[in-house]
């Protein structure tokens, strides 16, 4: 399958964020609209207040009245008398006022007079601007009049101007700027959504290109620790800790695989050179005591050729017993057990068998449970602190006992001459020993043993080595708290 197959999920993921996002951005879009709308209506009635159209009106038709009246009374204003009796009659004043059409006196802004002491009062004028008739004070407003109609209607026609300004400019412009506005972020935001997702997707083509070169081509392939720095990160870092532990997972099956190959071999080469050698032995035996010759030299050959005969049956015979005890490695019995009364054991065990060596246990730990079969363990312990103790003539062996998370690790380490690195990669092989000479030439079983006894164990046993320091890491899982139930606590 192409690559744009496999993240065909990722394309409908991102096509379905896409939409969403652009959907809320619509959305927002429109309630920006509403609410600016809403603002605009609040603002409307500040911008157009009907009493304050009405009190202007109101005013030019006062100041329009006024005129009209000014106009009227001008005439008679002008005579110097228009009434010539002393005496004003109520009726006469109505009469005045019809004539003037001043029955509607509000307009003249008509007051209450003080009537004088003279018991003949008569209309006289008081001022310009004012009409005396009887008790009566008619205030006729002449000067400004003309002023106050122009400012009033300078007035009128200003918030005349605002407010068709505001209904056929301002409010739609206002909408056309922030509708642009928010064209314009919508675009932005966009274009980085674009960028954004355009920069996770080449991220993901890559992440997606390492899965295919690890799984297709190269089982070693790892992603960099310092390649991202987002959750890119903790992806990469959890493939590699699952290609880690599919890698071990593999390496342990191709050796448990091969460990059962050499078993085969083992079994079917034990049972054949084991059925020889006894009949070999009994003859050699037989034919030195069945010589009846007087040869002294002749029978010493024999003697010698015996013996050499002999140790190299019984060689073989221990290579038999050994490829036995290889072919047949008993299952693990397992059982809980403290790692350090046992760690202690061979230690002592070993501080014994080579008094020349100095062997100890270092360890903080007051309790190391494990699932285990004690005698296999112990026998891998054993087999590898004699493998330090026989590299040399003299060094320290130290077995080191801590623990991390999940698992007890124990470290048997010695400051010997070390492992050339051309043999450590073969060191867990089966029949590869470098013990070719000395009173117990090797079979290189021992460590191909010890390594499928750990495997057995779900553990992992590891080898480091230089010059003057070599260390083997046995790897084996704790025990689960909750397998040992109240003993626990």
């Amino acid at each position: 399958m192409s690559t744009e197959k496999d993240i065909r999920w990722y394309n409908i993921t991102v096509s379905k964020a896409v939409g969403i996002a652009a959907l809320i951005i619509i959305c927002g879009y429109v309630g920006s609209i509403i609410a600016m709308r809403e603002a605009i209506d609040a603002l409307s009635p500040i911008i157009h207040d009907p009493e304050i159209e009405r009190s202007l009106q109101k005013q030019l038709q006062r100041i329009k009245s006024e005129n009209r009246l000014q106009r009227q009374l001008l005439p008679h204003l002008l005579r110097e008398k228009f009434i010539e009796e002393d005496e004003v009659s109520p009726s006469d004043l109505k009469e005045f006022l019809a004539t003037v059409n001043l029955s509607n006196s509000n307009f003249l802004g008509m007051i209450t007079f003080i009537p004088s002491a003279s018991p003949n009062d008569h209309i006289e004028w008081i001022s310009s601007t004012e009409l005396q008739v009887k008790n009566l004070l008619i205030k006729v407003p002449f000067t400004g009049v003309k002023n106050e109609f122009e400012r009033t209607m300078t007035l009128m026609q200003r918030y005349q101007l605002i407010r068709g300004t505001w209904k056929s400019q301002i409010g739609p412009t206002f909408i056309k700027v922030h509708g642009v506005i928010l064209i314009i972020t919508f675009a932005v935001l966009g274009g980085a959504l674009v960028v954004l997702l355009q920069k996770y997707r080449r991220r993901i083509h890559y992440v997606i290109g390492g899965f295919k070169l690890w799984s297709e081509k190269d089982p070693g392939f790892r992603f960099q620790s310092n390649e991202f720095n987002d959750e890119m990160a903790t992806i990469c870092e959890q493939f590699n800790v699952m290609a880690d532990e599919v890698e071990a997972n593999r390496k342990r099956t191709l050796y448990l695989e091969k460990m059962s190959s050499w078993q085969t071999i083992a079994k079917k080469m034990a049972h054949e050179i084991k059925n020889p050698l006894t009949p070999i032995k009994m003859m050699v035996s037989h034919v030195v005591r069945k010589y009846p010759g007087e040869d002294e030299g002749y029978q010493k050959t024999l003697e010698e050729c015996q013996t050499i005969i002999i140790e190299e049956v019984n060689s073989l015979r221990r290579m038999v017993d050994s490829f036995s005890q290889f072919a047949q490695l008993p299952q693990p019995k397992f059982e809980t057990q403290d790692l350090i009364p046992l760690c202690q054991h061979v230690v002592e065990i070993q501080s014994a068998a080579f008094s020349q060596h100095k062997i100890e246990l270092a360890t903080k730990l007051d309790q190391a449970l494990c699932h285990i079969d004690p005698q296999l363990i112990r026998q891998v312990l054993t087999n590898i602190s004699k493998n330090a103790a026989e590299a040399s003539e003299a060094c320290n062996i130290t077995l080191a006992l801590e623990s991390d998370l999940s698992y007890y690790i124990l470290t048997i380490r010695d400051d010997g001459p070390g492992i050339p690195e051309d043999i450590l990669s073969r060191i867990f092989e089966a029949y590869f020993t470098t013990k070719h000479t000395g009173d117990s030439p090797g079979m290189g079983l021992g460590l191909a043993i010890c390594k499928k006894i750990i495997l057995d164990h779900s553990g992992e046993l590891l080898v480091e080595s230089r010059p003057g320091l070599t260390e083997f890491s046995i790897r084996l899982p704790k025990l689960d708290p909750q397998a040992l139930g109240p003993q626990a606590t």
